[in-house]
């Protein structure tokens, strides 16, 4: 279910099927080949998800759609650049990791485990806003990312497997 996020066949044939069944044609851009073209995903998806507990609670105060970016789903995305806060990846009740298909019982923002509900109103005790070089080098990684998506979007998908080898004879 990873591979969906991801560059891969999966995510581009997974992605082609969905905008055929909704009629929508800008689904292939909520995959991680819309910010990073072609280079390959393997070591850049989390094997769990991970997600912001403040997040999952402002979107239900405000009652609007809970979601996962797929920015949560980057290994190298390690805080909530809105909360500056650490993602988290294990239930706080039974300290276990999420399944990336949730059973038909569990809705979005609740333990695919123990069902308790992910999302927090208040601050977690272990829990310190992020700053200093560690939220700047996040922040840094964000935008970049986001360059590429923008880039990608009004350029086309990069194609890494020609960048390199011209970028090191140029």
């Amino acid at each position: 279910a990873i591979g969906l996020n991801g560059t891969g066949s999966l995510a581009l044939e997974g992605a082609t099927l969905l905008e055929q069944l909704t009629m929508r044609s800008d689904l292939h851009l909520l995959t991680l080949r819309s910010w990073i073209g072609d280079l390959p995903s393997s070591g850049n998806l989390r094997t769990v998800p991970a997600w912001c507990d403040a997040c999952y609670a402002e979107w239900r105060e405000q009652a609007t759609s809970l979601y996962q970016p797929l920015l949560w789903m980057l290994q190298v995305v390690t805080i909530c650049p809105r909360h500056k806060r650490c993602l988290i990846d294990r239930c706080p009740q039974c300290h276990k990791y999420q399944s990336v298909i949730a059973p038909s019982k569990s809705k979005l923002g609740e333990c695919t485990r123990c069902g308790l509900w992910l999302g927090t109103q208040l601050k977690r005790a272990d829990e310190t806003e992020v700053t200093g070089e560690i939220f700047e080098w996040q922040r840094w990684v964000i935008d970049a990312l986001e360059s590429l998506r923008v880039m990608s979007l009004s350029s086309g998908l990069v194609q890494w497997a020609t960048f390199f080898p011209n970028f090191a004879s140029g």
